[in-house]
């Protein structure tokens, strides 16, 4: 994967179609997609994002963050999976979120006759 500066770009530069991120979004990551699948591809995009990634986990859980997500399982790479497949289901609904809001607010200075 190329890796950008920041988690944003990366994750902005890998998601380009809309249907993926919804079907990441509705139907979660842990199935797999293109770049996300193999242990080796998790664990860099992991070990590129860490801090941001543990900090958002942080921010949501507090100090549990870990135990709330290492329930069931078995596996330092596992847990870096479920951590990443987590983050980018979330972003991307977060996402799809962000653009539904900007389409509905172009729409609305649209019907107005901004």
């Amino acid at each position: 994967m190329d890796f950008k500066y920041t988690i944003q770009e990366t994750l902005e530069a890998r998601f380009t179609d809309r249907s993926e991120m919804e079907d990441l979004a509705n139907h979660g990551a842990m199935s797999g997609f293109s770049g996300f699948i193999y242990t080796t591809e998790l664990n860099e995009f992991f070990n590129e994002f860490e801090d941001d990634i543990e900090n958002y986990y942080y921010d949501m859980f507090g100090n549990s963050w870990i135990a709330e997500m290492s329930t069931d399982v078995t596996s330092l790479d596992e847990l870096r999976a479920h951590l990443v497949w987590g983050y980018i289901e979330i972003w991307c609904a977060d996402k799809l979120e962000e653009d539904e809001e900007e389409e509905s607010y172009t729409d609305s200075l649209l019907t107005a006759g901004v």
